[in-house]
């Protein structure tokens, strides 16, 4: 973890940082470094996003997008920081962004980002992302926005002075868009059996699960969270703590998603 991790994370266990959305992580890119004696003008914004780069701040973003979204999370991307500076004899790009829970609806699991360098960097910039989000978005299938504004960074090495323009840009893939599942029995057991039968192995979104016991109904939406089945337990002798503990013993990820009576029995659905 590199100083800037540390600051982060000491402020937040301050509580220092103030969001409007909930932020459910942060992710720091590589740092990139170039020689100023004889630099790579294209890697130093390219630490931020390109093909010749196996490691850069793109890949890291996407990455920590669907891990996220594998948690059941819908995602986006906010708080972009970027800097470019020279350092002794190396040119220092940094970069970080904060991963926050989707107010939209749309769950961004893609990172990416265009820049240009150097000559008519503005312009050729400008061309790149012209009519960039409707190829995204024909790409991946799904929704496309630029996060943020673009941003412009200077620096100068051996008296002169360069700049590069670098927009970043999130995409929901088409197969995540909602798709929504409603499971209803004519009464516990029925719901029960039902629920085995039609929740194995599938992928859906936790948070949305709804639950009406009183006409033996729950609802869900597709999503990126992989389940081995959504479970209705119940019990009228008292004993589904005990249950409980015994289930979780053998089945580790087992959550709890809500719990009730009806009438003198006791139920409980979980996914596993």
């Amino acid at each position: 973890m590199n100083l800037h991790e540390n600051i982060y994370r000491i402020k937040q266990m301050m509580g220092l940082l103030t969001e409007q959305t909930r932020v459910l992580g942060r992710v720091f890119g590589p740092v990139g470094k170039q020689p100023i004696s004889n630099p790579d003008l294209d890697l130093v914004h390219g630490i931020l996003g390109s093909k010749r780069i196996q490691d850069d701040f793109s890949e890291r973003v996407t990455q920590s997008l669907k891990e996220w979204n594998d948690k059941g999370y819908k995602t986006d991307v906010s708080n972009i920081k970027i800097k470019t500076y020279v350092q002794g004899d190396e040119i220092i790009t940094e970069s970080s962004c904060d991963i926050v829970e989707s107010t939209d609806g749309n769950s961004y699991n893609e990172f990416t980002t265009r820049g240009s360098i150097g000559d008519n960097f503005d312009t050729r910039h400008d061309g790149q992302i012209d009519g960039l989000i409707d190829r995204l978005e024909q790409y991946y299938g799904g929704n496309a926005k630029q996060v943020g504004n673009s941003f412009i960074i200077s620096f100068r090495i051996n008296g002169n002075n360069i700049s590069y323009k670098q927009s970043f840009f999130v995409v929901s893939s088409g197969n995540e868009k909602e798709s929504k599942t409603t499971i209803q029995g004519n009464d516990i057991n029925d719901l029960r059996t039902k629920l085995k039968e039609q929740t194995q192995n599938i992928s859906i979104d936790p948070n949305s699960i709804t639950i009406d016991m009183d006409v033996y109904k729950i609802s869900f939406n597709s999503g990126n969270k992989k389940i081995q089945v959504m479970s209705l337990i119940f019990d009228d002798k008292g004993q589904m703590s005990d249950r409980l503990v015994m289930i979780k013993s053998k089945n580790p990820t087992m959550r709890i998603i809500e719990q009730g009576k009806d009438s003198n029995i006791d139920w409980v659905v979980v996914i596993i």
